[in-house]
């Protein structure tokens, strides 16, 4: 396949990607349980970038080295402290919960089965 011939592949594959993008926005303005979900997909990432930022203060949080294998290291390790956070929360949130119920704080089930 030639220049020209790739060309028109790509110029094909843009217009899917935004009929793609026109039915997700109409989507999102239709069904209010999608807009839900995908606010709280949104709100999700961003709480874990947020524990990534406060979790890498070292330097200033940012990456001083050029050289690859220490960018990776440091990501890995960030990578690790993040989930080690993350199970620990996880395992120790039903503890929490059952002494604030016996506290006599009252918990709202939500409709998700949170």
């Amino acid at each position: 396949m030639g220049l020209c011939g790739w060309y028109v592949l790509y110029q094909g594959l843009r217009e899917i990607g935004r009929v793609e993008k026109n039915k997700l926005i109409l989507r999102c303005l239709h069904d209010e349980d999608f807009r839900r979900l995908q606010t709280k997909e949104i709100n999700k990432g961003e709480r874990s970038h947020d524990l990534d930022r406060f979790l890498f203060f070292g330097k200033q949080g940012a990456l001083r080295s050029r050289d690859f294998l220490d960018q990776t290291h440091s990501f890995s390790c960030l990578a690790i402290l993040h989930n080690a956070i993350v199970v620990w929360n996880l395992q120790q949130l039903p503890a929490v919960l059952d002494r604030l119920k016996l506290r006599g704080h009252a918990f709202v089930k939500l409709s998700n089965g949170l």
